[in-house]
């Protein structure tokens, strides 16, 4: 039954804003969907290991950005916070 409702899922995000859709536009809400489904329901414990491990890496490098501007005084976001 899970397998059915996951394939399901599938298929109505690929149908309507798939993540991986070559519209610039499209990937961008199918992206934030996903974003705001896992704030929703998920907890970031449970992410499969690939993600927590590049989560990581992205904390480690948005803490050196951050690092970096602090020392010249910047105010903005880092590089690595820009995409969301």
């Amino acid at each position: 039954m899970e397998d059915e409702q996951r394939q399901q899922a599938i298929e109505t995000i690929k149908a309507l804003f798939s993540p991986d859709a070559e519209d610039q536009a499209t990937a961008t809400f199918g992206h934030c969907i996903i974003n705001r489904a896992r704030r929703e329901v998920g907890n970031w414990r449970r992410e499969p290991t690939e993600v927590l491990v590049r989560a990581a890496e992205l904390c480690r490098e948005t803490e050196e950005e951050l690092r970096t501007m602090r020392a010249k005084g910047a105010s903005w976001l880092p590089k690595s916070l820009r995409d969301f």
